[in-house]
């Protein structure tokens, strides 16, 4: 995501197809940062999803046009993708 100095939501990048998108109009500073996946929704975001299948992705970027849609930088610990089976096997692995 692409977010400003208060770490509200204001856009998305791609990097391998070089697309961004930005939902301010004003030019202003914004930093890439990785999404974790973790969210918590108010119950209303219902109210803007469409049926079938779509990101969250653009789902928050849907919000960020709309709404105060903020990010938590958690700058400490140690984060493990375990998106696969064999990523989850490499995290056993490290923690054992």
């Amino acid at each position: 995501f692409l977010v400003d100095q208060t770490g509200t939501v204001r856009g998305w990048t791609n990097r391998q197809s070089n697309i961004d998108i930005v939902t301010v109009d004003e030019p202003i500073e914004l930093t890439e940062i990785a999404s974790m996946a973790i969210s918590v929704f108010n119950t209303q975001v219902f109210d803007i999803m469409q049926e079938g299948k779509y990101t969250m992705t653009s789902v928050i970027l849907e919000l960020a046009g709309k709404e105060l849609v903020t990010t938590f930088r958690y700058n400490s610990g140690y984060w493990i993708d375990i998106g696969s089976p064999r990523k989850l096997e490499e995290a056993r692995e490290l923690l054992l």
